[in-house]
This record gives structure tokens, C-alpha cells and sequence, in this order.
């Protein structure tokens, strides 16, 4: 085992995070950790690296620990070439220190042992290779390969990038990987895949990705609420074998929710009639039958307290299950809408940026109709954000929008945004099932989208 947390707890002092973690990783493992929101996924993954301790339960690490975390401090100064001399520094190190004893090895006197356990300690990590492989992940993950530049002028994908690269280029024996696909495009998701496949030593990466889990997890751990209110390995490998096994845990918690609620509730009526008799019992004229009278009250109160403590000791604890998102019947358009009618449409979107535009689309109509559904793939840095902010009317773009709001008297409501130039016709290619936009600059020309919709 190269990694093994037993019974880890960690609270904070108004919550409690991690309650109770079993997890052990070895040589080949890939494991995936999911849950919600500040289910403790990023404050496992900071325990198992030791960067803090758990408030109980023992962490036992063996080798090599390397972490991508989310986020990266930029102090001033930093360049890319320091953030590659930092990691590399160790296996530069170790091929140095093979190549010295390789050159004083006495093979009268050496010890050939000490020699042959270094020798394999160099193959397994590819020391002389370190630095290609630098190279080769920068270029695949879409990094920065300029090594004089500073850190901080990078953006935060761009410095993620930059340490993903590197920590893949070290090739520990831990690998500690927080939402690795946040900043990744195509092209760099299915070089992170194939790094993570065929990674030698045990991987824990924390990741919404359910193609990534699908693709590289071994096993998953489930920090979302269970019924014993404890994390869940689920051991089977891919995302699509976790859900059919969480799905039937999660139906088996809702029945035996149900039944434990209507259990307790029929226990609740029978005893509520049991002490309604008390009260409400036939009771015999005063003055006659006294003892009978004296006897049947005490029988009921006996009765009804026995009623009382067999509901409490055959009470069980079932947690609440929770609760299951349902979408509500919606209808696909409102009566008066012409379905040729686009919901919302741009034409020749412009956003503006420090220099370059971040997008330019002149003479590009995108529409979307009611029930369409357009998907926007492209590069890093090609303007797919600043796509979705024109259709949302949320950025400073310039160009013509429509949008069609219904309730407003007529099938639809526009609403035009007066461009700095001439607005050309909408090409007769954006009528296509697919069609490719080529914005303007050299970082955008690889955007395209592409939409089922033929209305787009």
C-alpha cells in the first residue's frame, strides 16, 4: 500500500466534514471522489496529502506525494522555468546521483545491490527523460512553454495548466489531482486520460467529470449522505456502474424510510387510542362495582405504558434520504408562439478585450428556437464564454440581439444593440445543422459551434 487513511475525521469548529473515511490506494489504483458542494472532497484530499491533520483517525503515506490543487499562489518573481526547476528538481537529482555512482562504481569492491536499487529507481520514473516530458505536456495541456515568464501574468486556467503539466512530468508515486479538468479543453482532457491510464503508482483525483470517471476511475468514493452517515467506496470501476449502485442503495433508503415512518405512526395510533380509553372507557354507575372500576383504569394505564416502551425500544434511526431533483412538465412553447421563431438570436457578436477582441463573429447569425438545444466547443482562450455572455446579454457587446419573450403581446420582443459598423447578412451556412465560425485573431480561429437545431 502506498496510501491508507483509517477511520479520518475532520471538523471544523461549527461542522463536522469528513466523518469516518476508509480509503486505501495502491500501485494501480485510480481512485474518484464526488460528492457535493462542501462535502469535504478538496479537505480529504488536503488530509491525505498532509497538508493538515485529521482531527481523528491515522493517514500512512509511503513514497512520493504530488497534489494539483485548484487554486496557485503567484509570488512576484515566479517564472514558468522555476515552477519546471522545482518539480524536476528531485529526479534531476536522482539521474545525477546514478550517473556519479555509475562513473566511481568499483565493480571489485562496490556494492552492486545499492547500484541495481538505484538503477530501477531511475528507469521507474523515467529520470532522463524529465524534461521532454515537460515539453510534451505543456504543449498537450495548452500551457505556457515560455519559461522566463512570471506566473502571475497567467490567468488562473493558464497557471493550472503550467502545474498540472509539471506534477505529470514528475511521475510520483501519489498523485493528488482537484477537479484536473476545470481548465482543460478536448485535446487536453484526453492527454490527462491517457497519462492517468497508464500512471504507474495510485491516483486520487477529485472530479464533477463523469467522462473522466467513466474513462480512468478503478473505484469511486461517495462523500454524499448514506444511511449510516458515512462515505461510500463504491468498488466497481466507471461512473455508469457507480450511479446503478448508488441509485440502489438510495431506493432501499427510501423504502426503508417509508416503512420505518409507518411503522412508528401506527404504533403512534395505537397508543394515542390506548390512552383516549383511559378517558373514554365505559365506566360503571358511582356507587357500585367500585373495585371493577379501580381495576380496569389501572389495566389501561399498564397497557398504554407498555404500548409507550415498545415503541421506544423498537424505535430505529433512519436519517431523512435526500431529496430527488424532479423537473416539472414545462411546455416547449406558449400558444402564439410561431416555432420558426427563434427564443433568442445574435447577430455578428462582438466582445470587446484588452486589446485583441475576445470575439468577433461578423456576418455569423446564432439562434437558438424554443426546445433547441446548441453546444459551443473550442480552444481555451476562443471566446466560448464570451459567446454565452452575448446570448445572455450579460457583456459589452456590440451587434443585434433578439430575444423573444412571450406574454408581451406579440410572439416575441426585440431588442437591438446598436454596432460601431455596418451589420452584414447573416451567411446562408449558419442555416446548417453544423456550421464553423472563424473569429477574428490568431488565439480565436479554432472556435466553432455547432447545433442540432436547424433553425441555427
Amino acid at each position: 500500500m502506498q496510501l491508507v487513511a483509517q477511520d479520518v475525521t475532520f471538523s471544523y469548529p461549527d461542522r463536522q466534514v469528513l466523518p469516518g473515511v476508509d480509503v486505501s490506494v495502491s500501485p494501480g489504483t485510480r481512485l474518484g471522489v464526488v460528492g457535493e458542494n462542501g462535502s469535504g472532497k478538496t479537505t480529504l484530499l488536503r488530509v491525505l496529502a498532509g497538508e493538515i491533520p485529521p482531527s481523528s483517525g491515522t493517514v500512512v503515506r509511503e513514497g512520493t506525494t504530488a497534489v494539483v490543487e485548484q487554486e496557485m499562489d503567484a509570488p512576484p518573481g515566479l517564472t514558468v522555468g522555476d515552477l519546471v526547476t522545482s518539480s524536476l528538481r528531485s529526479l534531476r537529482a536522482l539521474a545525477a546521483e546514478l550517473d556519479r555512482a555509475t562513473r566511481d562504481f568499483d565493480h571489485e569492491t562496490g556494492d552492486l545491490a545499492e547500484l541495481s536499487d538505484l538503477l530501477n529507481r531511475a528507469e521507474h520514473l523515467a529520470a532522463w527523460d524529465a524534461d521532454r516530458r515537460v515539453d510534451v505536456a505543456l504543449t498537450r495541456l495548452g500551457a505556457c512553454r515560455d519559461r522566463d515568464r512570471e506566473i502571475a501574468t497567467l490567468s488562473v486556467g493558464q497557471r493550472f495548466r503550467v502545474r498540472l503539466a509539471c506534477r505529470l512530468a514528475e511521475r510520483s508515486e501519489i498523485l493528488l489531482l482537484d477537479e484536473p479538468t476545470n481548465h482543460l479543453d478536448d485535446s487536453g482532457i484526453e492527454f490527462l486520460t491517457g497519462e492517468l491510464l497508464a500512471w504507474r503508482g495510485g491516483v486520487v483525483v477529485v472530479t464533477h467529470d463523469r467522462q473522466l470517471l467513466d474513462e480512468v476511475a478503478t473505484a469511486i468514493l461517495d462523500l454524499d449522505p448514506s444511511v449510516d452517515g458515512r462515505p461510500v467506496l463504491y468498488g466497481q470501476p466507471g461512473y455508469l456502474s457507480y450511479r446503478f449502485a448508488k441509485n440502489q442503495a438510495l431506493q432501499k433508503w427510501r423504502r426503508r424510510y417509508r416503512a420505518e415512518r409507518e411503522r412508528a405512526e401506527h404504533l403512534a395510533e395505537v397508543l394515542d387510542r390506548s390512552y383516549e380509553g383511559l378517558s373514554d372507557e365505559w365506566r360503571p354507575p358511582k356507587g357500585s362495582q367500585t373495585h371493577r372500576r379501580a381495576t380496569r383504569a389501572r389495566q389501561h394505564v399498564k397497557s398504554a405504558d407498555r404500548l409507550a416502551q415498545k415503541l421506544e425500544e423498537n424505535a430505529v434511526e433512519v436519517p431523512v434520504p435526500p431529496l430527488e431533483l424532479v423537473f416539472p412538465d414545462l411546455p416547449a412553447m406558449n400558444e402564439g408562439w410561431d416555432p420558426a421563431d427563434p427564443v433568442i438570436e445574435v447577430r455578428s457578436p462582438r466582445v470587446a478585450g484588452d486589446g485583441a477582441p475576445r470575439l468577433d463573429l461578423p456576418g455569423t447569425r446564432v439562434a437558438v428556437p424554443a426546445s433547441g438545444r446548441l453546444l459551443v466547443v473550442g480552444a481555451n482562450g476562443s471566446g466560448k464564454s464570451s459567446l454565452l455572455a452575448a446570448l445572455g446579454g450579460c457583456s459589452r457587446s456590440t451587434g443585434a440581439r433578439s430575444l423573444s419573450a412571450p406574454g408581451c403581446g406579440s410572439a416575441s420582443s426585440r431588442r437591438r444593440v446598436p454596432r460601431s459598423r455596418p451589420v452584414a447578412a447573416a451567411s446562408t451556412r449558419t442555416r446548417a445543422k453544423r456550421w464553423t465560425c472563424w473569429p477574428r485573431g490568431p488565439s480565436t480561429r479554432s472556435a466553432w459551434c455547432r447545433s442540432r437545431s436547424s433553425a441555427c
